[in-house]
């Protein structure tokens, strides 16, 4: 099964690369984490695009995190969180996030934001995943507070452990409308490291 699923996910990996190289991205995403115990830096650096964010988290449990999230864009927005997971087995993992957004001029709303993680499990350095986040909104003007999916986000990806600290691993993210439509698809990066 996992043999199976690995294979799956190297052939998806590859033919989103094949997009890429089609000139189908027009961006790129890489993401920078430092964690000592339960705190937790992110940055993230979004090229061709105006919005980076810086985020601080605070894990309660091992399951449960607090974040706060600065996104500096063309509209200023500070966005609180709550992050919740349970690990159903080896290969999934579910959970959710429920965060504010504050903008500096458009108008606050709430997003609740279900998550599935299919993982290959650890394979000797690498761990190979699909992550799937249907977003909700509510009181976002000009949408209905109903639970019709309003965007969608899937990861594909593999996390490299270089030591037992350090972590690096590409992915692809493809995101859609509530039509399921594609709005964008992007490599990215991302890179953590555990004091």
């Amino acid at each position: 099964m996992i043999k199976q699923f690995t294979g799956l996910l190297t052939g998806l990996f590859l033919i989103c690369s094949t997009s890429a190289i089609a000139g189908d991205f027009d961006t790129s995403q890489h993401n920078f984490k430092l964690k000592q115990d339960k705190v937790s830096l992110e940055y993230r650096e979004t090229l061709d695009s105006d919005k980076d964010h810086l985020q601080l988290g605070y894990d309660i449990t091992d399951n449960v995190t607090l974040e706060y999230r600065y996104v500096d864009s063309a509209d200023i927005e500070n966005r609180f969180r709550i992050k919740a997971k349970h690990k159903w087995s080896e290969m999934l993992t579910v959970g959710t996030k429920v965060e504010y957004r504050k903008f500096q001029d458009a108008d606050d709303y709430y997003r609740l934001i279900p998550i599935i993680r299919l993982s290959t499990g650890k394979l000797v350095n690498m761990e190979g995943y699909v992550n799937f986040e249907p977003r909700f909104n509510f009181g976002k003007q000009g949408e209905s507070n109903d639970l019709r999916v309003d965007t969608t986000q899937t990861k594909i990806g593999f996390d490299y452990n270089l030591t037992d600290k350090v972590t690096v691993g590409p992915f692809l993210q493809y995101e859609t409308d509530g039509d399921f439509d594609k709005t964008d698809v992007f490599f990215g990066t991302a890179v953590s490291v555990n004091f």
